[in-house]
C-alpha cells in the first residue's frame, strides 16, 4: 500500500463524539458484513442520550464538558427525541454487540459521559467482546486533547495507546506479530 498500512489491520476510534461516530461505524461495519476490524478504540464515547445516569447528574457542571452542554449537542445532532432511542443515535440500545471487534475503552470519572461509557463496555462484555476498560480515575473528559497541560494527561493516553496497540497489529487472525 502506498502508505504502508496493512488492510488486513484496520480499527476504528475517536472521542466522545467520534467515539460514537466509531461504536456506530462498528456495529454497521458487523452488520453490513464490511471489513473485518481488529479493534475499536472508544474514547469517552458518546453512547447514550439518556440525562438522568449518574455521571450526567454528578458531573453535570464545573469541568470542560457539562452536561447542559451535551444537552445542546444532542439538541442539535438528533432533535427529534423519539430517533434518540435508535442505536444510530445512541449504540447502547442496539439488540445485539456480538460479534463485535475487541474493543478499548477509555473513560474519565470526572465526566459527563463515563457512566454511559462504562455501560457501554459493559454490554461489550456480557455480549463476549473482548474488552479492555481503563478508568482515569482523576481525569475529566477531554484529556486526550490536555496532553499538553499537564503530564498526568500524557501518561494515561501513553497507557491507552499501550493497550490498543497489540489489538490493532493482531493479524486477521488473531495473532499478535
Amino acid at each position: 500500500m502506498e502508505l504502508g498500512g496493512d488492510p488486513e489491520r484496520v480499527g476504528v476510534g475517536g472521542d466522545s463524539a467520534g467515539g460514537h461516530l466509531a461504536a456506530i461505524s462498528a456495529i454497521a461495519m458487523r452488520d453490513e458484513k464490511g471489513p473485518r476490524l481488529n479493534c475499536q478504540y472508544l474514547i469517552y464515547p458518546v453512547t447514550d442520550s439518556d440525562f438522568t445516569r449518574e455521571s450526567m447528574v454528578d458531573n453535570a457542571r464545573g469541568r470542560l464538558l457539562e452536561t447542559e452542554a451535551m444537552a445542546w449537542f444532542w439538541d442539535h445532532f438528533c432533535p427529534d427525541h423519539a430517533r434518540r432511542a435508535e442505536w444510530l443515535a445512541s449504540p447502547i440500545r442496539i439488540d445485539d454487540m456480538t460479534g463485535l471487534p475487541p474493543a478499548v475503552v477509555a473513560l474519565a470519572a470526572h465526566d459527563p459521559l463515563y457512566s454511559e461509557g462504562l455501560a457501554y463496555a459493559r454490554r461489550l462484555e456480557d455480549a463476549g467482546v473482548p474488552t479492555i476498560v481503563k478508568v482515569a480515575t482523576d481525569l475529566i473528559h477531554g484529556y486526550f486533547s490536555l496532553e499538553v497541560v499537564g503530564t498526568r494527561c500524557l501518561e494515561e493516553i501513553q497507557t491507552m495507546n499501550r493497550l490498543a496497540r497489540p489489538l490493532l497489529h493482531a493479524s486477521a487472525t488473531g495473532v499478535i506479530p
